[in-house]
């Protein structure tokens, strides 16, 4: 299987990670800093418990069909007695094929799953004609280039690429802020110019954030062309970074030096207070 430039719908995760192009997880990490981005490009996949939760969440809700299928929980036996051994023997014969999951882990992907299909917004989006976990490969600045879309799909002429995020907090104005620490920007901007790449055609993107704790809000945003081109221009300076790592071994953290604290203007806001009436309101 080759990489060129296409959208591959049903392409396994293991299939499209073996496939070659620069991806928007590397691309975040030469935004931090070419240290982290070369860590990032040659360290492997390496998947996490949270990563591995987090694909089961994404399944369950984008593909509930499939979901039922590929996952299924663990039984509550004591492995140290003879009984349980042979329970839980049995069990992993009978789910040879599946993932397993604690009690705890499929009640949250399924109340997740329930929070987001039952949100009306999200239930449009994903009622709508489109495919989960889309897999495009592309070329973008001259170099080989690769995506996995949650969610494309069409409404109402424009086609959408839906990032489904769970998050501690899904308000707006506070979603907005993580997006801005993890880059979430950077991501759609490649997103849409890997699938521009493809095809060029009247694009949009957005996040459907869910809170991964009870009862599961849910925000469904929309990301501006401002933002966008915010993202862009960071992922441009990344692959610079990229750039001088492969071809020239500049691989630096962050710059040498004593720098100024910098400490966000609300931190200091009552440093006048805090000097002086907080030793008349505790009578020092």
């Amino acid at each position: 299987m080759s990489a060129t430039p296409r959208l591959i719908p049903g392409l396994t995760y293991d299939e499209y990670d073996q496939l070659p192009g620069i991806r928007a997880s590397t691309l975040k990490a030469y935004a931090r800093s070419a240290r982290h981005g070369w860590h990032e490009e040659t360290r492997g996949t390496v998947e996490t418990p949270a990563m591995r939760l987090g694909r089961a969440v994404h399944a369950a809700v984008l593909e509930p069909d499939a979901f039922r299928a590929a996952y299924t929980v663990a039984p509550k036996v004591d492995r140290r007695t003879k009984a349980g051994k042979a329970i839980w023997a049995a069990f992993q014969a009978e789910a040879e094929h599946q993932e397993i999951l604690t009690e705890a882990e499929m009640v949250r992907c399924l109340g997740i799953r329930d929070a987001v299909r039952g949100h009306p917004t999200a239930a449009q989006i994903l009622e709508a004609d489109g495919h989960a976990e889309v897999s495009a490969f592309g070329e973008v600045d001259g170099r080989p280039a690769k995506c996995r879309i949650d969610w494309l799909c069409t409404l109402d002429g424009v086609t959408w690429i839906w990032d489904l995020k769970t998050t501690r907090d899904a308000r707006p104005e506070t979603f907005g802020r993580q997006a801005a620490q993890y880059l979430y920007h950077l991501q759609a901007a490649w997103y849409l110019d890997v699938l521009d790449a493809i095809a060029p055609v009247d694009r949009a993107a957005g996040f459907v954030a869910v809170e991964s704790d009870p009862p599961h809000p849910v925000s469904v945003l929309e990301i501006s062309p401002h933002e966008i081109e915010a993202g862009r221009q960071l992922y441009r300076k990344a692959l610079r970074r990229l750039d001088a790592a492969r071809d020239e071994g500049v691989r630096h953290g962050y710059a040498e030096g004593i720098h100024p604290l910098g400490m966000p203007d609300w931190a200091l806001a009552d440093v006048e207070y805090s000097v002086e009436q907080q030793l008349e309101d505790y009578d020092l």
